[in-house]
Formats: C-alpha cells, structure tokens, sequence
C-alpha cells in the first residue's frame, strides 16, 4: 500500500536528521517536514529528493494544528505521523511498518522506549514504558483500543474527522476501532524517545495527557 510521511518537529535540531535520514531511505511516495524553531536548515534545503517538501513554521503552533495542516495536504491511502524527536536504529523501520498495512488495517504504531542514561528518573520512566507496552498488548489481545504515539501510520479515510484533539494518536486509534479496522502493534520495532527530565516534566506531560483523555471521553470517544 502506497503511504507518505509527514513529520513534526520544532528545535529538534539535534535529534531530526536522523529522522528526516530515515524517511529519505524509505519507499515513501511523498515526505514532508512541518516545523520551525531550532532546526537544522541547512540539512533540510540541501535535500534533493523530488519527493520531499519543507513546510516552514515561524512560530510553535502545537501538534494539534500542525496535525490539522498535514491532514490537509495527505494524498497516499497511508500516511505515517512522526515526530522528529526520536531515535529511529534502523533505516528500514519505515517500510517495515507500513508493510504491516492490509485492507482490514487501521493504524500501525510501533513500541516506544525511553533513550538510556544513568539516572535515576531515566530507570524509573524505562519501567513505566515496560508496563506500558504490556498495557498495550493486553487491551489489544481482548480486541480493545490501545494507542502509542511517535510513529503513528494512519489509514487516510481515519483523518478526516480530527478538529484539533490534543491526544491525537488516542483519536486515530479509537476511529479506526470504531469503524471496524484492525489496530496493529510492533512491539518488535522499538523506537527510542527523550524522557521527560525530572518528576515536574513528567507530571507536565501526563496532566496534557489526562486532559486529552477527558477531551476525548466528553466526544464520546473514550480511550
């Protein structure tokens, strides 16, 4: 199935061209990047590769916006959502995911680990992300809706009725759930992501997520 890739990053300098690197290798038919901030632009305007296109942000909109500009601009029957945060170890995850894709298949996301370093709130979040991932797999093994963000391939028909949710991975999973689609983890491929830093960052992210699930509840879309 013919998919694109629409990536997500502001002042991701360190960490998006490996990104950008990764959807270069892949058999994506078209690859855009939307962001701004600090980014490497001197990578991204000497990329030459037709199928690539730089949509400039000059100021932080949120995901949410920029998820509602990417949608606006999806052609493929597949598009796979990416933020430019992350650590992708193998160049050929890309393709291999979307080859996960059939006709019965919603949504396709990967296992999301924490990047690796000595302290003490990096050993305690690598915990959490073990019990996440066996969250996922159990609420998946009872044919229930589970959801991971990161690298989210997304069936285009699934888009369309997205307003801005702040949990969009949530969103996209619940549709695809809801109109009968198959949701579809590769807890073998594992992508690697920034942790949050301390207690306070962490507390920060789960009170934006928490709300997301309340907002998704009230529309009756409940995670």
């Amino acid at each position: 199935m013919n998919y694109e890739i629409v990536i997500f990053s502001y002042d991701d300098s360190d960490l998006l061209k490996g990104v950008l690197n990764s959807a270069l290798h892949s058999n994506a038919r078209r690859i855009t990047l939307i962001g701004g901030g600090k980014l490497p632009y001197d990578y991204i305007f000497g990329i030459k590769d037709d199928r690539f296109q730089f949509i400039k942000q000059n100021s932080r909109l949120g995901k949410p916006k920029s998820v509602i500009e990417a949608i606006s601009i999806v052609r493929e029957d597949v598009v796979a959502m990416v933020s430019g945060d992350i650590l992708i170890d193998n160049d050929d995850i890309l393709d291999y995911l979307a080859s996960k894709f059939s006709e019965d298949t919603g949504v396709v996301f990967a296992r999301i680990e924490p990047i690796k370093d000595n302290g003490l709130f990096n050993k305690i979040f690598r915990v959490l992300w073990i019990v996440n991932d066996y969250q996922i797999r159990y609420k998946l093994s009872k044919g229930l809706p589970a959801h991971a963000g990161e690298i989210l391939f997304v069936r285009k028909e699934l888009l369309f009725g997205y307003k801005g949710e702040i949990n969009e991975d949530a969103f996209f999973c619940n549709i695809a759930y809801k109109m009968g689609y198959k949701i579809k983890y590769s807890n073998e491929v594992k992508i690697r992501c920034i942790p949050p830093r301390n207690l306070n960052d962490y507390l920060n992210q789960r009170r934006r997520i928490n709300y997301g699930h309340w907002e998704l509840k009230l529309e009756g879309n409940d995670p």
